[in-house]
């Protein structure tokens, strides 16, 4: 009778300890699922177009979707066509962009909040306050950071700064908003002439519009030259009024500031902003 219950004794110390270790695989993967929720990434498509028609397929269960292998030469085009095609071509990279701001947003705002962060959300904070040009822990000075930036002034500028899509820049390198490259180590292309001091100026080359898109998007939000910028977007304003903000943008000033609004209007780009 001694032997059986100390039988049945070591019996449930090991289904005890069983439990045990079922209970730590079942809350690790827990945890992980939870990490995996919160870190959840934007899903799109990627179209690959060959011709203009392409842009115009009616894609509505697609969802989002950016187009590929955007190798067409819109100066071919009349110039109604070349416009309505310009934009057809930014729109969905624009929308996904967007998307992508509005999730991270949705993230940070949960990472915020917790008392302990997984070593795969610590790494995820460090990229995201790097890429913003903020001190890791500035929750607030991020958060006003990421903006949406209005698709009717994507559009505008990219339309003034590649001429619709027409320039050397944009049809060799998916350059659209005239960035310019500082860093001899990254994909770019020269410009044309040479300034007095020997200087070649170079803009950079992107991969895919999409790049281009993203890249203007987080210029305005983390350089110190759009801050009125970024303070009229977190206040509503209209597109009009943060126009006011680019004026450093471009050498040209206040003039450029008047092409924006008058672009803007005359193709009537701020109904982008009402979605």
């Amino acid at each position: 009778m001694f032997n059986s219950r100390k039988e049945v004794l070591m019996k449930i110390k090991k289904y005890l300890l069983l439990g045990m270790i079922i209970m730590a695989v079942l809350f690790k993967y827990s945890d992980k699922k939870v990490d995996d929720d919160i870190l959840k990434k934007v899903e799109y498509k990627k179209i690959e177009i060959n011709n203009v028609a392409d842009l115009y397929e009616k894609r509505d269960e697609e969802g989002l979707y950016v187009f590929s292998n955007e190798e067409l030469d819109l100066r071919k085009l009349p110039a109604d066509e070349r416009k309505d095609a310009f934009v057809q071509l930014l729109l969905p990279a624009i929308n996904v962009v967007h998307e992508e701001i509005k999730n991270d947003k949705e993230i940070i705002k949960k990472l915020e909040k917790k008392s302990e962060l997984s070593e795969e959300e610590k790494k995820y904070c460090e990229n995201i306050f790097s890429r913003y040009k903020v001190k890791y822990g500035n929750w607030q000075e991020l958060e006003s950071k990421m903006i949406i930036y209005p698709t009717s002034l994507i559009l505008t500028q990219g339309a003034l700064e590649s001429a619709w899509g027409t320039s050397r820049f944009f049809r060799e390198g998916n350059n659209i908003f005239g960035i310019w490259s500082t860093n001899p180590n990254e994909p770019r292309i020269a410009a044309k002439g040479v300034r007095e001091n020997g200087f070649v100026p170079h803009l950079k080359k992107y991969d895919t519009i999409k790049d281009s898109v993203e890249d203007i998007v987080l210029t305005i939000s983390r350089n110190d030259a759009y801050k009125k910028v970024r303070e009229m977007i977190n206040n509503e304003k209209s597109a009009h009024e943060i126009a006011y903000g680019l004026i450093k943008y471009s050498e040209e000033g206040e003039e450029y500031i008047k092409k924006i609004r008058t672009t803007m209007d005359k193709n009537g780009f701020l109904k982008y902003d009402l979605n």
